[in-house]
């Protein structure tokens, strides 16, 4: 009895630590990108993705811009990315924002009248993206599992790495 007991064991600890590497995401390994950071520099993964603080005065720098392939708004200055004016820059600069820690997806850094504050949270987003060109482009992610751990916060910067290459 006590055998089979052990057995069940192993099998269902192998089976949780096979799931568990099964929903790691792959270490994304396409072109190197340089992203502006409005906030603190995320940690990643990835060792071809180069940071540089940018503020959102530098939104309206096509010299600055020009030399980003998206631009990440961390959660501390999400309320100020909602205001009026930083949503009218994010419209018309072709380049991808994502909004890094957002609970209220896209919509107040894209609607001009609704700030952040009243927007009610949407706990199954953590991180928000908008792309303005011809098509405005949106993109919502999600945590695994809804949890906020290091791995799950790692594993949508890899995401958002491959959404900027692939489609934009």
């Amino acid at each position: 009895m006590k055998v089979s007991n052990v057995l069940v064991a192993v099998l269902f600890l192998s089976f949780l630590v096979g799931c568990n590497v099964l929903n790691e995401k792959e270490v994304y390994v396409g072109d190197d990108l340089e992203i502006g950071v409005i906030g603190k520099i995320p940690e990643v993964r990835e060792n071809n993705i180069a940071f540089s603080t940018v503020t959102f005065s530098d939104l309206e720098k096509k010299s600055v811009l020009q030399k980003l392939d998206a631009i990440f708004i961390m959660e501390e200055f999400l309320p100020e990315a909602s205001l009026e004016k930083n949503v009218k820059k994010y419209k018309e600069t072709e380049i991808p924002y994502f909004f890094i820690g957002t609970k209220k997806s896209y919509v107040p850094f894209t609607n001009e009248d609704i700030g952040y504050d009243e927007i009610p949270d949407i706990e199954i987003e953590y991180a928000a993206g908008f792309y303005s060109s011809d098509k405005s482009r949106m993109w919502g992610f999600s945590l695994n599992n809804y949890e906020e751990t290091e791995s799950n916060i790692k594993d949508i910067y890899t995401e958002i790495f491959e959404v900027i290459v692939n489609d934009i």
